[in-house]
């Protein structure tokens, strides 16, 4: 669990959203959430798997519950663009 520098004392969790082109959907990663694995077609609906994973994960994890935490979800996709001549 970590703070970052300029927030309120509230655990903080980084995850990582990658876009997954041939699949179609969003998929994510995270040091700081060990075993947090989720997907979903858009990013609402990725949030959405996270705020509802993040609670059990740190019960099993750590044997508590974060009451009040943030995420800082950043999002990463690249799309190719053709430019008709």
């Amino acid at each position: 669990m970590k703070r970052l520098e300029g927030t309120t004392d509230m655990d903080v969790f980084r995850v990582l959203a990658h876009w997954d082109n041939k699949a179609g959907v969003w998929w994510t990663e995270s040091e700081d959430v060990r075993g947090l694995v989720a997907e979903s077609a858009t990013l609402e609906g990725l949030l959405d798997d996270i705020k509802r994973l993040i609670p059990d994960l740190l019960e099993l994890n750590h044997g508590s519950s974060a009451r009040q935490f943030q995420i800082h979800l950043l999002a990463d996709r690249v799309e190719g663009v053709l430019i008709a001549a």
